[in-house]
C-alpha cells in the first residue's frame, strides 16, 4: 500500500480510536503502515501513552524498532513524553536501549533531560551505560546537570555515574549545573566529590560559569567550597573580571570582599 492507502490507520492511531483501529487492521492495513514522516502506528500511540494499544500492535507484529525520518522509535518517543510503563513493555520486547536519532541522543539521556527518573534507573539497570556519550559527547548527568534535573541526578550519582565526567563535550556536571543556576545539584555534585575548580576546554571554571551569569548564591556557595578566586581561563579572564563584563555588580562587589583580583 502507499501513504495516501495507509493514512487512515496512522490518522486513527493518532486519534487512540479503539474501534477504528481493529477495524482499519481487518482489511488489511499494514501494521507498519507509515506516514510521509516515517510514523508508523506504533509510534503513534507510544508517543500518545496509549499502553493498550502498544500492545495491539506488538502483538500484530510491529516493528518495535521502527524509526521516522528523524530516526527516532517508539520507545525514545516513550523515555522523553515519561511513560515508563511503555518504556518497560518495549525494552522487554526487544526495543534498542541505545538507538540514537539524528540528534545523537540515546533514551538515556532523552529521559533524563526531561526528569523521568523511573524510567532512568529502569534503562539502566536494564543494561543502558550509565555514562553514555550522546553525538556532542554528553554524558546523560551533565544533561540532567543542565536542565536543572536534581532527582535524576541523585539517581544517576547513585547508580555510578562520574561526577567529574566531561566526555568529548568537556564541560563537567557541576560547571553546567552552575551556568543553569541550579543551586541544589552543584551542593549535591559537590557533597558526591565534584571538582570545584574542574575546567572546561577553554579553562572555565564553575566559579567564572555562575559569576558570568551572575547567580550569587552559587558564586557564594563554590566559594565557600575551596573554589580558586583568581585562576583565569584560557582568555586570561577571572571570575571576577567576567562578572564585570556582564555588570553583576552583587557578584563583583562579593568577590571583591572576598580578595579576588581582576
Amino acid at each position: 500500500m502507499n501513504e495516501q492507502d495507509c493514512a487512515p490507520l496512522i490518522k486513527a492511531a493518532n486519534a487512540l480510536d479503539e474501534e477504528l483501529i481493529p477495524s482499519l487492521m481487518e482489511r488489511g492495513m499494514p501494521v507498519d503502515a507509515r506516514n510521509k514522516t516515517g510514523w508508523t502506528p506504533l509510534m503513534c500511540v507510544a508517543n500518545k501513552g496509549h499502553l493498550e494499544l502498544v500492545r495491539y500492535f506488538v502483538d500484530r507484529g510491529a516493528d518495535i524498532n521502527a524509526r521516522n525520518v528523524n530516526g527516532w522509535t517508539s520507545l525514545m518517543w516513550a523515555a522523553l513524553k515519561g511513560y515508563s510503563q511503555i518504556v518497560r513493555y518495549l525494552a522487554e520486547h526487544g526495543g534498542d536501549l541505545d538507538v540514537r536519532g539524528d540528534d545523537g541522543n540515546p533514551p538515556i539521556h532523552l529521559a533524563a533531560s526531561s526528569g523521568h527518573t523511573e524510567i532512568v534507573r529502569f534503562l539502566v539497570e536494564r543494561g543502558a551505560a550509565v555514562d553514555a556519550q550522546n553525538k556532542h559527547g554528553q554524558v546523560p548527568l551533565m544533561v540532567a546537570a543542565r536542565t536543572g534535573r536534581l532527582d535524576v541526578v541523585n539517581c544517576l550519582l547513585e547508580l555510578g555515574a562520574h561526577v567529574n565526567a566531561t566526555g568529548t563535550e568537556g564541560s563537567p556536571p557541576l560547571l553546567l549545573a552552575a551556568i543553569g543556576g541550579h543551586l541544589a545539584i552543584v551542593r549535591t555534585l559537590i557533597a558526591h566529590g565534584a571538582n570545584v575548580n574542574a575546567t572546561n576546554k577553554t579553562g572555565r571554571t564553575p566559579l567564572m560559569a555562575a559569576a558570568k551569569a551572575g547567580h550569587l548564591d552559587i558564586v557564594q556557595c563554590l566559594v565557600e567550597q575551596g573554589a580558586d578566586l583568581d585562576v583565569r581561563n584560557d582568555y586570561g579572564k577571572t571570575a571576577r573580571r567576567l562578572a564585570a563584563e556582564d555588570r553583576h555588580e552583587h557578584v563583583i562587589v562579593f568577590l571583591q570582599q572576598r580578595g579576588a583580583s581582576v
